[in-house]
């Protein structure tokens, strides 16, 4: 790796570390049981499987958006 991407992978690294924190994180709903149910349900359904993930990504590609 040149030195050219060494920096631009650390300033990716600096960039994911801001969104992340811009982010409030608060503690989930649910019991642990709860989740181990709904992961071996998405586990079995793959569309349902992807369209969480899809969800998912947009929801957080929202959340790291600066308001404007």
């Amino acid at each position: 790796m040149t030195k050219y991407e060494q920096r631009m992978f650390f300033e990716r690294l600096v960039a994911m570390r801001a969104a992340y924190r811009a982010v409030e994180h608060g503690p989930g709903e649910g019991t642990l049981e709860d989740v181990i149910a709904d992961a071996e349900c998405l586990m079995i359904d793959a569309e349902e499987l992807e369209a969480a993930i899809q969800a998912d990504t947009e929801r957080s590609a929202d959340e790291a958006r600066p308001a404007t």
